[in-house]
């Protein structure tokens, strides 16, 4: 599984910041746990998750937001 992390700018631009390979059977709160530490007071932080092996096919896929 991949997950991606990253922060929107004050303009709504979203900036990757990060990419995490991670078992497919990781728990949801274990992804919440991650997401959670890249975020500060402004909750302007993204995370999500994807069942795929390689981070183009992550980048090509439609997004649901943790």
């Amino acid at each position: 599984m991949i997950l991606l992390m990253g922060r929107f700018d004050h303009g709504g631009n979203l900036h990757i910041n990060s990419l995490e390979i991670i078992p497919d059977d990781t728990p949801e709160t274990t992804l919440d746990d991650l997401a959670d530490k890249q975020d500060n007071e402004d909750g302007l932080a993204w995370a999500c998750s994807y069942l795929v092996d390689s981070h183009r096919d992550a980048c090509q896929r439609p997004t649901k937001s943790m």
